[in-house]
């Protein structure tokens, strides 16, 4: 089949001798065309069995493996992850298996982007509940932690409404480029996610703040689940790996933006990997909470600090309510 993009067969060709029998694709933004040089690649593996996924450096190269058995590529429920296949450039697709999964989930890209749009939408809204109460209750670093999670999924439920697939560390651009016409959604996201506080010092605070967030979860994910985490050494490399090259292109909002989103990713999964393990530091109904603000907080003042929470005790009531119409808005057209 011929190559999708200059090199990738030989940046891919370790994967493709090691799976020498499975259909091997590329997804997220290698497949759009946008990506940078510090970007990994996502690759489609179709295996016998299910997997679970894995981050890997390979040739110099990082990559996320994600494998799916042949029924759930052509069998697709997700409508996320079915926008993410209409977008797959097949490598190796002798079966065409990657190429029929691909050719119907375009068939139904209108439909299932709309549902991707919905369901962000949602989240969003239910984060905005959550904002609402910690604003209420005088908890500042929470009430900034929900605001910019909804300031994301509002920014993703408007990218998936454009038929265009969200890419983490280009969130900014693509808002910029679908949220033409309507500059008070990009501000709402801008304002939402903090984006006015970027600069290379908040950046590079934040980026460490994110490495020790990463630490925290390698070591508890893996005695909660008895498996490998996903926040391993690989993973952080790609992302400080885009923080660098953000940072020497002067593009400091897309760098905290995307940081923000890791920030968000890590203490979800942190409160969730608390809650299933019943330490004492989460025994409150709120296991964000115990977190982020208390005495007995897992997190210190200056992390918290340092990953952009609670800087401004006056910002979230603001913020929310522009978040709110601009959800609003976007949900009438849906």
């Amino acid at each position: 089949m011929k190559d999708t993009e200059p090199g990738l067969s030989r940046v891919l060709a370790p994967i493709l001798d090691m799976y020498m029998d499975s259909a091997v694709g590329v997804v997220g933004c290698w497949s759009s065309g946008i990506h940078r040089k510090s970007c990994e690649v996502d690759v489609v593996i179709v295996s016998k069995s299910s997997r679970p996924s894995a981050s890997v450096r390979i040739g110099g190269t990082y990559m996320d493996l994600f494998f799916l058995e042949e029924n759930e590529v052509l069998g697709l429920t997700d409508p996320e992850h079915s926008v993410a296949i209409a977008h797959l450039k097949p490598v190796k697709d002798l079966s065409l298996v990657l190429s029929t999964a691909s050719a119907a989930s375009i068939a139904v890209m209108a439909d299932s982007s709309k549902k991707s749009a919905r369901a962000r939408l949602a989240v969003s809204l239910k984060a905005l509940g959550r904002a609402d109460e910690a604003v209420s209750g005088g908890r500042v670093a929470e009430a900034d932690f929900w605001t910019m999670a909804a300031s994301y999924d509002f920014a993703r439920a408007l990218i998936h409404s454009k038929e265009t697939m969200p890419s983490p560390s280009h969130l900014l651009a693509q808002m910029k480029e679908h949220a033409k016409g309507s500059g008070k959604s990009f501000e709402a996201f801008s304002f939402g996610a903090g984006l006015d506080r970027s600069s290379k010092e908040s950046c590079g605070a934040r980026l460490e703040g994110v490495g020790i967030l990463h630490d925290l979860l390698h070591e508890r994910v893996g005695e909660i689940k008895g498996q490998a985490s996903g926040w391993n050494e690989a993973r952080m490399a790609v992302v400080r790996g885009k923080a660098a090259e953000l940072a020497v292109g002067m593009e400091h909002p897309e760098c905290y933006g995307f940081l923000g989103q890791e920030v968000v990713g890590a203490l979800l999964e942190l409160s969730r990997a608390g809650e299933s393990n019943g330490d004492a530091e989460f025994e409150k109904s709120d296991a964000l909470g115990s977190i982020l603000s208390g005495s007995q907080r897992l997190l210190g003042e200056k992390l918290v600090e340092d990953l952009g929470l609670g800087r401004q005790e006056e910002r979230p009531g603001k913020v929310l309510a522009q978040l709110r119409e601009q959800i609003s808005r976007l949900a009438r057209h849906l």
